[in-house]
C-alpha cells in the first residue's frame, strides 16, 4: 500500500528520500528532451525542412493544463512517444510523434507540484534547485548518449554486424536508452515515491464540494445583492473555483501562459537555428560538426547551470 507523506513544517532540510525522487524524475524528462538535440539536423537532412520538429513541442504551454491531468493517471506518454519518434519512417510521422511527445510529457509539471506539496517554506527553494539541477545533469548525460548511440556503423560495427537493421532505426537507439530509463523510474516511483493525497482523501474533498455547493449559491447570491461576506465565505467562494474553464478564465494564468509560450517561441528559435549554423559546412559559415560534436557542445552547458543554480539558492 503506498505510504501517505506527512510534511514537517518545521524541518531545515529536504529528506534524501525526496531529493533521490525529484532528481530522477526531472532527470528523465530532460534526458529524453536533450538525448535527441544533436541528431534533430541530421534527420532534417534526411527528412527535408528544418526547425518545425523542435517547434513543435510549443503547444504543451496552453494544452498542458488537460494533458498534464489525464497523462498524470496513464504515466506513459514520454516512454511511448518517445519511442515512436525514433522510429519515425518519415518526416511527417516524426513531426505527429514528436508533437504527442510534448503534448503528453507532464512530468515536469507534476514534478513541481510534487515539490510544492512535500517541501515547506524552508526547503521550498532547495527542492525546486533539485529541478534545475537534475535537469543540468540530464543536458550533461543526455547530448552525449544522444550523439554517440546514433552513430552505430562508426561506434558500434561489430553489433550493426550481427543486426544490420540497426542501421535503418538509427535514431531510435537513444530513444530506446530513453525508455528503459522510463521504466526504471517508473517502478522505482511505485515501490518508493509517497503519496500526497490518497484516495480516501481526494473522495472526501468531492463530497465537501459537493456539500458546499448550496453554500456557495448562497454566497454568489449575497455578491449579487452587494453584501458583505466574511473572509471563510471568500475562500470558500474561491475554492469551488477550481475548473480548468476557471483557469483560463484567470488573469494571472494567462499572462503566465503567454510569456512562458514567448520564452519558448525564443528557445524554439534558437533550437532551429544553431544546429543548423552547426552543421555548416566551414565555407558556409559553420562548423562541419557532426551528431558527437554537436553533444559534446550541448553537454557544455550543463555543468554551468548546475553550478549558477545552487549559487542563485545560497
Amino acid at each position: 500500500m503506498t505510504r501517505i507523506y506527512v510534511k514537517d513544517e518545521n524541518s531545515n532540510k529536504l529528506p534524501f528520500d525526496l531529493f533521490v525522487i525529484i532528481g530522477m524524475c526531472a532527470f528523465l524528462d530532460f534526458f529524453c528532451m536533450n538525448q535527441v538535440m544533436p541528431n534533430v539536423p541530421f534527420m532534417v537532412a534526411d527528412f527535408f525542412p528544418e526547425g518545425i520538429l523542435p517547434r513543435a513541442t510549443i503547444w504543451v504551454v496552453f494544452l498542458a493544463i488537460y494533458s498534464g491531468a489525464f497523462w498524470d493517471n496513464m504515466r506513459k506518454g514520454t516512454a511511448i512517444f518517445c519511442q515512436l519518434f525514433g522510429l519515425a519512417p518519415n518526416y511527417a510521422l516524426a513531426i505527429v510523434f514528436r508533437t504527442c511527445w510534448g503534448l503528453m510529457n507532464s512530468t515536469v509539471g507534476v514534478v513541481k507540484t510534487y515539490v510544492a506539496e512535500m517541501c515547506n517554506e524552508r526547503t521550498m527553494a532547495v527542492g525546486f534547485s533539485v529541478i534545475s539541477s537534475a535537469g543540468g545533469l540530464a543536458r550533461v548525460v543526455g547530448p552525449l548518449v544522444g550523439g554517440f548511440l546514433s552513430k552505430p556503423e562508426e561506434n558500434f560495427p561489430s553489433l550493426v554486424h550481427m543486426m544490420p537493421w540497426l542501421r535503418n532505426v538509427r535514431y531510435w537507439i537513444p530513444c530506446f536508452v530513453g525508455g528503459i530509463l522510463c521504466l526504471f523510474t517508473a517502478i522505482f516511483m511505485i515501490f518508493r515515491a509517497p503519496e500526497t493525497l490518497s484516495r480516501e482523501q481526494a473522495k472526501q474533498a468531492k463530497l465537501d464540494k459537493k456539500k458546499n455547493a448550496e453554500r456557495v449559491k448562497e454566497i454568489k447570491v449575497k455578491l449579487e445583492t452587494k453584501k458583505q461576506i466574511t473572509r471563510e465565505e471568500e475562500m470558500l467562494l474561491m475554492l469551488s473555483r477550481d475548473t480548468y474553464f476557471d483557469l483560463f478564465r484567470n488573469r494571472n494564468v494567462m499572462i503566465t501562459c503567454t510569456l512562458y509560450a514567448l520564452v519558448g517561441m525564443v528557445q524554439s528559435a534558437q533550437d532551429s537555428l544553431l544546429p543548423l549554423y552547426l552543421i555548416n559546412s566551414v565555407e558556409k559559415g559553420g562548423f562541419n560538426f557532426d551528431q558527437t560534436d554537436i553533444g559534446w557542445l550541448y553537454t557544455g552547458i550543463g555543468p554551468i547551470q548546475i553550478v549558477f543554480n545552487h549559487i542563485l539558492v545560497v
